[in-house]
């Protein structure tokens, strides 16, 4: 390992961050894009009055 050098290290490490903020940041930004994607798991998130199984 002693052959990596800091160099690629950095490159590693920004595209590991790109790959996380771009699999983060629609859910941050843009959660009712992904309501109907994820609607039967806890990751959606249903606009009020719209929300499944309340009968309301």
């Amino acid at each position: 390992m002693e052959n990596i050098t800091i160099l690629e290290w950095v490159i590693i490490g920004v595209i590991g961050l790109n790959g996380f903020v771009w699999l983060v940041l629609p859910f941050i930004f843009c959660p009712r894009m992904f309501d109907g994607y994820f609607s039967s798991s806890h990751l959606s998130f249903p606009p009020p009055g719209e929300r499944e199984g309340t009968g309301e």
